[in-house]
């Protein structure tokens, strides 16, 4: 779950969490400041911490002194620094890593799976993937191993379940099993998605299309690529056009997009060529229509009624409602893609001029 992401700074990506450094380099940029704001642009957390990761279900993850701990909405710990790695919650538990060895803990901090396993990962519909000498399974919320998947067959993608089946792959094919751990739709894919709306995208002999949770391929694959169904949508590339079709596979909209995104509270972001200058990003509702004119420099979706996008010719981000009105613009040159229950991270980048060492960039004083 590690990896470094290198964009206008170094971000360290923990799982799940982003964390903010200073790196050995010159003339490098990194982020700073990071804090969290509200949907009006106020900002309600602020402090001292060498990382911070979204919040989910209340808690958002810090890094402070080198050890992870939960924040709540207050900025007060309710879950003091003391786990070496951690990841978000999800249905009421967290997955730490405590001496070497991972289990899960409640809202309060409790460890109510012990600490004995390899790796975690988060739940989702009841279940969570997990391994423990080198046997790899999935547990409930008691810590009860309810199936185990038979070597050399892995979960894939983060391991979880979706809308009732987790993906699953062997000997380089695709498949898909249900909670009893039975496999439902055999291994044949060459690479597969998770479902969206009854449907999963699958890639056969180099070409993807969708099948259905009893494994029919129900639009054919035909796309050099597709993305999940949201809002009865999904894009999808074919002989480098870009479309969004419904369930059935019909072409909706169709246009000159260079790019798209998802639909999301009935909008999608998508990049037109402009006649002049830089290519620009807008919005279009599910009927094709454009509502939101081109006019960003990049745009993601909408989540709790505001869009992150990026205005200027530098990377300076402001969000936007539904009407295309900006409503925050502050100095901020980092930004999450979206606000999670009512807040988001902003931040902005500082130019290291000589040589930096590895460690947490302080975040100024109030």
């Amino acid at each position: 779950m590690r990896k470094l992401l290198f964009f206008f700074g170094l971000i360290l990506v923990l799982a799940g969490v982003i964390w903010v450094a200073q790196l050995e380099a010159n003339g490098r940029q990194v982020l700073v400041n990071m804090r969290f704001i509200d949907r009006t642009g106020k900002v309600v957390i602020r402090g001292n911490f060498d990382g911070l990761g979204p919040f989910a279900e209340g808690l958002a993850m810090v890094r402070v002194g080198g050890k992870i701990g939960y924040l709540d909405k207050q900025g007060h710990l309710a879950i003091p620094p003391q786990f070496t790695d951690g990841r978000d919650f999800s249905e009421g538990l967290a997955a730490v890593q405590a001496g070497g060895k991972w289990g899960y803990i409640n809202g309060a901090g409790q460890m109510v799976i012990p600490a004995q396993l390899d790796n975690a990962r988060s739940f989702a519909e009841g279940l969570a993937a997990v391994s423990q000498n080198y046997r790899k399974s999935f547990i409930d919320k008691e810590g009860k191993e309810v199936f185990s998947l038979p070597p050399p067959m892995l979960a894939l993608g983060v391991g979880k379940f979706s809308e009732g089946l987790a993906r699953v792959s062997a000997s380089g094919k695709e498949g898909y099993v249900d909670k009893t751990g039975k496999l439902v739709i055999t291994l044949q894919f060459t690479s597969a998605e998770d479902f969206s709306e009854g449907l999963a995208g699958v890639q056969v002999d180099g070409k993807w299309g969708y099948v259905d949770r009893t494994g029919n391929l129900v639009i054919p694959a035909q796309f050099q690529r597709t993305d999940r169904f949201s809002e009865g949508l999904a894009l999808v590339e074919q002989d480098q056009d870009l479309f969004y079709i419904d369930k059935s596979g019909k072409v909706v909209i169709k246009s000159n997009f260079l790019r798209g995104k998802g639909f999301s509270e009935g909008l999608a972001a998508v990049q037109v060529k402009q006649p002049q200058g830089r290519d620009q990003w807008g919005y279009v509702d599910t009927t094709g229509m454009v509502v939101i004119a081109p006019r960003f420099n990049g745009a993601e979706g909408f989540h709790e009624g505001l869009a992150r996008v990026m205005t200027g010719s530098m990377r300076v981000y402001a969000y936007i409602d539904r009407a295309g009105k900006v409503v925050i613009q502050q100095p901020m040159q980092w930004a999450d893609e979206r606000f999670s229950e009512g807040l988001a991270r902003v931040a902005e980048t500082r130019i290291i001029g000589g040589r930096g060492r590895l460690g947490p960039v302080p975040a100024p004083k109030k």
